[in-house]
């Protein structure tokens, strides 16, 4: 990608969006060669009349979105390449847990320590 050219990057990451959109942004962060991952959030989804600084007042946590599916999304972007993965706002102990369990299970090894809430 040409915005990259001449910076040193280590790495892509989608951050701090639904799951569903670190899924759609995979196929680009994977096209830069560089090692990519996901931190989505688990809010509902932002409003059209959002207002910048309310944030607390206009996001709530997303109620379809617990643990096992959470982990269910990033196993996905690990399938599809993802080296680097872990959860943002309203993502908590129990969806990293999931996440962990699944990585595991999976035959995976995990690199690098999880950063604790």
């Amino acid at each position: 990608m040409s915005a990259l050219e001449g910076l040193k990057i280590d790495a892509v990451v989608a951050n701090c969006t639904p799951p569903e959109s670190v899924r759609a942004a995979m196929p680009d962060l994977m096209a830069t060669g560089l090692p990519t991952g996901g931190y989505a959030n688990a809010f509902t989804p932002i409003p059209v009349d959002y207002m910048p600084g309310q944030t607390l007042y206009q996001l709530s946590a997303r109620h379809d979105l617990d643990g096992e599916t959470y982990a269910d999304y990033a196993m996905e972007w690990i399938d599809n390449g993802a080296e680097i993965v872990g959860g943002c706002c309203e993502v908590g102990v129990d969806h990293i847990r999931h996440l962990h369990d699944s990585i595991v299970a999976s035959g995976r090894e995990i690199v690098g320590l999880p950063i604790a809430a």
